[in-house]
């Protein structure tokens, strides 16, 4: 192992170490207000640089989901100091993620929908890293103006491509799609043709396994609520691949209702995420992929997959820990959303 190799190890070991556990998670389940909530996730070395920026009293959803992601970007930025020149380009390809996020925001507000928050706007590094013109962005009223503010970003060639509705504007879902399809496909091909460190093709594999999951997720929402979409499927998943066989793409296309699809699910090796009763694509794609981290930082070899791996799987804790606020918010069991 190189002294680089070695440094992220250590690094992303020690902050790994801080993660939540089942007690921990038992614990935030029985909270019975947002501020409760606040105040043990305080207490826990996991959250605690977010939850001291909060104030102490009730806090809003929008608050404490920019808190949690911006503690994820801090981490990142910490780790992507320790890279390797190369890794550190690696790393630096989750600016796709917020260039897609801050895009899908205004295409909200012009299609006349709630714009929301983006937790990560103005965090240093996404700033600096990004293509977006942040200022143009913002102050765009029009399709033209979206397309002038992102015309050196990845996304350029995509939303030229994006079909109009009688509005001037695309359809929202499909130009999430298309958007969401070029972000894997850059970093795929960054892999496959810049990237030549000796963990190319376990990223490849974590890259393929997100995306599978990605995908699974996309096939199951369209059986359950457009089956008529899976006619175009081809466009609409995203053509990177690891166990996602198009021999089974083509088993759920023809299933006749949801039913049989989780029969079909549960005899291949996503059978322990779809054994019950109740589907939940988005979290049985969050277990998914916890196993696979896991495995990634218990294993021997170490290096830029280990940061990986602590990344997705702190990603993946940031989002359920907003799924538990927001139940706890509704009053809604927590243990539901986990």
């Amino acid at each position: 192992m190189n002294s680089g190799n070695a440094a992220i190890a250590t690094k992303v070991r020690a902050l790994y170490g801080r993660m939540l556990d089942e007690k921990d998670l038992e614990k935030l389940c029985r909270c019975k207000s947002t501020s409760e909530l606040v105040w043990a996730l305080r207490g826990m070395p996991a959250w605690k640089p977010a939850m001291e920026l909060l104030p102490s009293d009730e806090t809003s959803t929008q608050s404490f989901s920019a808190a949690l992601w911006n503690q994820v970007a801090d981490e990142q930025v910490r780790i992507y100091r320790f890279a390797s020149l190369q890794d550190k380009r690696y790393l630096e390809l989750i600016a796709y993620q917020y260039e897609l996020k801050r895009i899908l925001a205004v295409l909200r507000r012009l299609c006349g929908r709630e714009e929301g928050s983006n937790p990560l706007a103005g965090h240093a590094f996404f700033l600096e890293k990004s293509q977006i013109d942040e200022a143009l962005l913002d102050s765009c009223t029009d399709w033209p103006g979206l397309l002038r503010a992102t015309e050196k970003t990845i996304y350029a060639k995509a939303l030229h491509l994006v079909g109009l509705e009688s509005g001037g504007l695309p359809s929202y879902a499909e130009a999430a799609s298309l958007l969401e399809i070029r972000s894997y496909t850059a970093v795929f091909e960054f892999l496959q043709k810049k990237y030549t460190g000796p963990q190319k093709k376990r990223l490849q594999e974590y890259l393929g396994t997100q995306a599978d999951g990605l995908n699974l997720t996309h096939l199951l929402r369209l059986k359950q609520y457009y089956p008529d979409a899976l006619d175009d499927l081809e466009d609409l998943l995203i053509p990177v691949r690891s166990h996602l066989t198009d021999a089974l793409i083509q088993q759920i296309r023809q299933a006749p209702d949801l039913e049989h699809v989780m029969e079909i699910l549960r005899r291949h090796r996503w059978s322990e995420r779809f054994a019950g009763d109740v589907l939940v694509p988005e979290q049985a794609q969050d277990l998914a992929m916890i196993d696979f981290c896991r495995k990634l930082l218990t294993s021997p070899e170490s290096g830029i997959c280990t940061a990986q791996a602590y990344l997705s799987l702190k990603q993946i804790e940031c989002r359920r820990m907003i799924r538990v606020y927001e139940a706890v918010r509704l009053g809604v069991d927590p243990a539901r959303v986990l």
